[in-house]
């Protein structure tokens, strides 16, 4: 019989020492596959224009094995840089040849909605191909989404691991077709 390992699932606010951790586990997963440039400081910086931030971390035997970086803001009227998603969202042009859409309809969908009432689902790091501890932070979400009353999740997800979470019944709405973002193919959802 195969032993599953305990998985822990924490969340930690901007204030928390955790949060740095978190930061820099993000950073390395990130730095490892090239998404960003090595830098002294050890984390990504561009997140840090964004008002108000949390992290869900899952652990295994004390050690950090996934990641979520959730912002979230207190303005009344959505605007832009609120978001990274839908900042985004916001210079999306999907090119073919002799042709660039634009999403003028998914935009003002975005801009209509309440930002006290959506979370922004940033990254999504893991170091292990084993799904389950990412599978594990989605209850995390959740919980925290309906705790803090934002029942609005904005995300651009990885093609291949947005077509394994709806596999696995994760509700996710897609919202424009894939593109180029962070480093891979990536569907705004």
């Amino acid at each position: 019989m195969l032993n599953k390992p305990n998985i822990e699932i924490e969340i930690f606010s901007q204030s928390d020492k955790e949060f740095k951790d978190c930061e820099f586990f993000e950073y390395s997963v990130f730095q490892k596959n090239q998404y960003v440039e090595a830098n002294p400081e050890q984390r990504i910086d561009y997140f840090d224009k964004f008002e108000s931030q949390s992290m869900i971390a899952a652990y295994i035997e004390g050690q950090i094995v996934a990641a979520v970086r959730m912002i979230y803001s207190s303005e009344g009227k959505m605007k832009s840089h609120l978001f990274p998603t839908l900042d985004a969202i916001a210079s999306l042009k999907h090119e073919k040849p002799g042709e660039s859409i634009t999403f003028p309809e998914v935009e003002a969908k975005l801009y209509a909605l309440d930002p006290r009432h959506v979370v922004d689902i940033s990254t999504i790091s893991t170091n292990t191909p084993n799904i389950r501890p990412i599978l594990m932070l989605f209850p995390a979400i959740a919980e925290y989404m309906k705790f803090t009353n934002k029942p609005i999740g904005l995300a651009f997800n990885d093609v291949p691991f947005h077509k394994k979470m709806l596999r696995l019944g994760i509700p996710w709405n897609n919202i424009g077709p894939s593109i180029y973002y962070w480093g891979s193919d990536s569907i705004p959802a």
